[in-house]
């Protein structure tokens, strides 16, 4: 068994595991010259759905790929409020055209797609 990882990504080919942080990268230029530098052969995370925000991309210490996901021990789920959303409900509606969010439910956090 191992400690919970930094990151996973996970599909129906296989399974890729991060451990720890052993560079940031905000930004897409920094991210760009170290893979393109050999400082990281290989760089995890997301990026920004809007262009000029930061990216959340890491070099991990180390990485691994397999054929299933590892056994990792039980945790309680963390309790997530939403202080807030970007774009707002209201912009949304009015900029692309789609209808505001609708309150949900707090047995059913996620539903009909969204």
């Amino acid at each position: 068994m191992m400690d919970a990882p930094s990151f996973v990504l996970s599909g129906s080919d296989g399974t890729l595991v991060a451990q720890g942080v052993d560079a940031a990268y905000p930004d897409i230029a920094g991210a760009r010259a170290a893979l393109r530098s050999g400082r990281t052969p290989i760089l995890v995370g997301a990026l920004p759905f809007d262009v000029g925000g930061p990216a959340a991309l890491m070099a991990p210490r180390t990485y691994q790929f397999t054929d299933t996901l590892p056994s990792w021990p039980a945790q309680p789920a963390s309790n997530v409020r939403i202080a807030a959303t970007v774009p707002t409900a209201e912009s949304a509606e009015s900029n692309l055209g789609i209808p505001a969010t609708k309150p949900r439910p707090s047995c059913c956090p996620i539903r009909d797609g969204v």
